[in-house]
């Protein structure tokens, strides 16, 4: 049985399906800035409680920006909110505010 650490460096060492939907990498997303900052903490690997403790929000608030951050981004996934992170960071040569 793996130990939680190799477990997460096992699954993040697998390339996730290439996440590029015309809707939400052609198109500018609005996301407010809380939402962009949750969609920054997801990247990160932060679970709902972990960014609930950091932003002090209710967990249920934290919830329900990602699903909004998802629903926005048209992404299945919290991997490939993190996906669209990265894209956007490399876009614009940094990782601050919200569009």
């Amino acid at each position: 049985m793996l130990s939680a650490d190799a477990a997460a460096s096992e699954a993040l060492a697998v390339n996730p399906p290439s996440y590029e939907p015309a809707s939400a990498l052609s198109r500018p997303v609005q996301l407010t800035a809380r939402q962009y900052e949750v969609a920054m903490l997801v990247s990160q690997g932060l679970t709902n409680r972990q960014i609930s403790q950091q932003l002090r929000l209710s967990e249920w608030t934290v919830v329900n920006h990602v699903r909004q951050v998802m629903r926005r981004l048209d992404a299945p996934s919290r991997i490939h909110v993190a996906q669209w992170v990265l894209h956007r960071q490399r876009r614009n040569g940094s990782g601050n505010g919200a569009e």
